[in-house]
């Protein structure tokens, strides 16, 4: 069995590339991928606040089994541009969250044109997953099946 081990950066002042090639070296048999997660403001005490330093760091580290936790809603809240950076760095990306930015409810209901993401990264070949981690408005099973219904269009 392979793992995907997700860790947000709650550790200001942590030698982010150390720690991502001790985690490495931990996990190269059981651990298919360490997921590390850049969050917004409304996270004040997180070490990465940018898609771009979380890309730059992962570089630097050098660490195969590395990737970045790419969460669509978190980004959308820092930086937008979501689809170029994305496909700037796809090799990088190791999972996807999704959820309607404001407000971490249904993708429909948001900023986001997540048909749009999806058909880009589809088309770049992206192998991932991508995680809805959202709060549904209504009734979750309704709220699923009318998320599936956007994302296939």
């Amino acid at each position: 069995m392979k793992l995907s081990v997700s860790i947000p950066c709650f550790y200001p002042g942590l030698d982010f590339c150390e720690a991502i090639r001790r985690a490495h070296a931990l996990g190269v048999d059981a651990v298919e991928t360490w997921d590390w997660k850049p969050l917004d403001l409304d996270h004040p005490d997180t070490y990465l606040w940018s898609s771009a330093e979380a890309f730059e760091l992962l570089r630097e580290a050098e660490a195969l089994h590395a990737k970045i936790l790419f969460d669509l809603y978190h980004m959308q809240a820092m930086e937008g541009n979501l689809v170029p950076t994305m496909l700037a760095n796809l090799p990088a990306i190791g999972h996807l969250h999704a959820a309607g930015h404001p407000g971490r409810h249904d993708l429909q209901d948001g900023e986001t044109n997540y048909p749009a993401v999806f058909r880009a990264l589809d088309a770049a070949g992206f192998e991932g997953r991508c995680g809805l981690e959202y709060f549904p408005r209504g009734e979750p099973e309704e709220s699923l099946r009318a998320t599936l219904r956007m994302l296939k269009g």
